[in-house]
């Protein structure tokens, strides 16, 4: 039914179990796992880094440490995934630009249920799920 299995990731308890979930439904379907993850820095802060090796060499490393974590937990998959890091300053947008070039039919993030203030500014799962035609799975705690 997937080909292409997206989940969100920022190595958080939850993001660890949308991944373990998203995981299961891959190797249900015999599909691709994307793992996406936006290091969150500002543009201006971006265009720094293509200047400043120290700085590049920072936003590197943590984004290397989504990598590996991910890469850990997939260790034993029979699925074929592939992680991403991109950096930027919203996570929505990239992920769902990432979600539309490479044909992903299904999107597994998880979703704090972070309260009335974070409802009214907007959740990164409330974005996706107002945003994009893509089929969304929504992970709970």
């Amino acid at each position: 039914m997937f080909k292409n299995i997206l989940v969100a990731y920022d190595g958080s308890d939850l993001a660890d179990k949308a991944l373990k979930m998203a995981e299961e439904m891959c190797a249900q379907n015999g599909a691709t796992l994307h793992v996406f993850h936006v290091n969150l820095v500002s543009a201006s802060l971006s265009a720094q880094a293509a200047s400043s090796p120290a700085l590049a060499d920072m936003l590197g490393t943590a984004g290397e440490k989504i990598r590996q974590k991910a890469q850990e937990m997939l260790k034993d998959s029979t699925c074929a995934y592939q992680i991403v890091v991109q950096n930027a300053p919203v996570p929505a947008k990239p992920m769902l630009d990432y979600a539309n070039r490479n044909g992903v039919d299904l999107i597994v993030m998880g979703s704090r249920g972070l309260g009335t203030m974070k409802q009214y500014f907007g959740s990164v799962a409330h974005t996706v799920l107002n945003v994009t035609h893509i089929p969304t799975l929504v992970i709970k705690e």
